[in-house]
């Protein structure tokens, strides 16, 4: 399907014909996503698509690239081949940010990155930080709590400043606990190690976001990409805390529980796109997660 993007551009009343041609997207787009279910690295079997590929399907090539915010569509590409334990899987949790991604272009990229930053700190580090502690003996656990207590309690208009604060600690303290980490006794668990130095490498990906942003160190799409590394690292992180060997080599760097952790990073893009006004998040009402 090709829209007429330029006609909608040099319209009288854009925003009107922005929610009539949403009343008709958002149902195809939905559609889509869930009808074949999504997968990683463009296609899959019975004409499944990645979510790029799916919206580019719906929207047309030209319309996509001009209508979707660029940090938005870098954000759920690098989700998109995340590991997620199906093609169905992956598009119930991303079928939400994809309708919100419809006419975002306009929506700032540094406020969006700012949102999503600060809300993988409060929600999606905390989720791994307590998988890691749950099978670390409760010494080398210690430390964990105090700083699931800073990432939740992270002001959600902090400064450059504030955030750095909180995420140097989070970043040392995760890396420390790696370094002295055992498991429970009699718990054969395959990547103890992994989990912490994993939640390390995450904390610091959303770190260099806020310094990018800042310092204009990095442009809004290698942010974009950081942001969705801290979340992708978070979930192999927690699934490498399996609780035996044969559940790693049979998890495939995936579960339930990384599904989830995925699903919600993609749920804070699409909130953040909806706060700041992109027409397509005004129709998140409609999706049913």
């Amino acid at each position: 399907m090709q829209l007429t993007h330029n006609a909608i551009v040099d319209g009288s009343n854009m925003a009107e014909l922005e929610q009539k041609m949403l009343k008709m997207l958002v149902p195809q787009v939905v559609n889509s996503i869930r009808g074949l279910g999504l997968y990683a690295k463009g296609w899959g079997p019975s004409k499944g698509r990645s979510l790029g590929l799916t919206l580019e399907y719906v929207l047309g090539v030209g319309n996509y690239a001009n209508m979707v915010a660029p940090t938005a569509m870098v954000f759920s590409r690098e989700l998109n081949e995340g590991n997620w334990t199906s093609p169905s899987a992956r598009a119930d949790g991303l079928v939400r940010l994809g309708v919100a991604q419809l006419f975002s272009r306009p929506v700032d990229p540094k406020a969006w990155l700012q949102k999503v930053a600060i809300g993988l700190v409060r929600e999606i580090l905390p989720m791994g930080l307590r998988a890691v502690s749950r099978v670390l003996t409760p010494d080398c656990a210690a430390e964990l709590p105090e700083l699931i207590g800073l990432c939740e309690g992270m002001n959600p208009t902090a400064s450059g400043m504030e955030f750095s604060a909180v995420m140097d600690r989070v970043c040392e303290d995760s890396e420390n606990v790696s370094k002295k980490a055992t498991p429970f006794p009699c718990s054969p668990v395959k990547g103890w190690r992994e989990g912490p130095m994993g939640m390390a490498k995450a904390a610091n990906a959303v770190r260099f976001v806020f310094h990018g942003i800042e310092d204009t160190v990095l442009d809004a799409d290698e942010c974009a990409r950081l942001c969705a590394l801290a979340a992708t690292t978070t979930a192999v992180a927690v699934v490498s805390n399996a609780a035996s060997s044969r559940a790693w080599s049979e998890s495939q760097y995936c579960s339930a529980e990384s599904d989830m952790i995925l699903s919600r990073a993609a749920e804070i893009g699409a909130v953040a796109l909806q706060e700041l006004g992109s027409p397509g998040g005004q129709w998140l009402h409609t999706v049913t997660t």
